[in-house]
């Protein structure tokens, strides 16, 4: 947390942390354990790490964007029999970042929760 507290202090933009380095590091982390280089203990790690960062930037992104109308919504989730979310965390923290209004249902969901979220959402973008 010490860099993350570091860029922050000289002023690098929390969405460029996210994108650029966040983002990055995940994508650097998959590849390695596509090609066996890292297992899934690190990706669970990475993840963890993740996580962690996003909890103390949601905040930030979500007051450097409250005078902004969101470019979309989109619920998201994983589908039923699914407890992986590292996947959906990362997108969610994208769209996030990126002035969508995201609606996470979370992991293992079924079917009718993701009808039941969009017909409650009242439009669709």
């Amino acid at each position: 947390m010490r860099y993350i507290e570091e860029a922050l202090n000289q002023g690098v933009d929390v969405v460029d942390i996210v994108e650029k380095g966040l983002s990055e590091g995940m994508k650097i982390v998959g590849e390695r354990c596509e090609k066996g280089e890292y297992f899934v203990a690190d990706m669970i790690v990475a993840a963890e790490i993740f996580k962690e960062v996003m909890n103390i930037f949601k905040p930030r992104i979500l007051q450097s964007r409250k005078d902004l109308k969101p470019i979309g919504r989109v619920v998201i989730g994983t589908v039923y029999g699914n407890i992986h979310d590292i996947g959906k965390n990362l997108v969610a923290a994208i769209l996030e970042a990126n002035c969508f209004e995201v609606i996470d249902l979370g992991a293992d969901v079924p079917p009718e929760k993701f009808v039941e979220a969009i017909k409650n959402t009242n439009q669709i973008y």
